[in-house]
């Protein structure tokens, strides 16, 4: 992410097709499948903590949008390397954690 904030880049529509639709999904579920696995093993209200990161889940998405919208449009370069920055350090805070 980092490298392609440096690269010139043309403005093209992002296309995608099913399968590409249906392999990202699966890979943003392994993280919830983690997650429901956690929480049967605590014994937790699966009802209520599923409602509560429903509720995070679509204000965090929200605001991602409109944060993203507003500070890519002016500092694109920027955000793409803010947010290739903040990739890494999370990547080593989970690998030294």
């Amino acid at each position: 992410m980092i490298c392609e904030a440096f690269e010139p880049k043309e403005i093209e529509e992002a296309k995608y097709d099913f399968k590409e639709i249906t392999i990202l999904s699966i890979a943003t579920s392994i993280d919830a499948l983690a997650v429901g696995i956690m929480f049967a093993m605590l014994d937790t209200n699966i009802y209520f903590a599923s409602f509560v990161i429903g509720i995070v889940a679509l204000i965090l998405s929200y605001l991602g949008v409109i944060i993203g919208n507003f500070y890519g449009i002016k500092h694109k370069e920027k955000a793409e390397i803010t947010g290739g920055a903040i990739l890494v350090l999370l990547g080593i805070k989970f690998l030294f954690a």
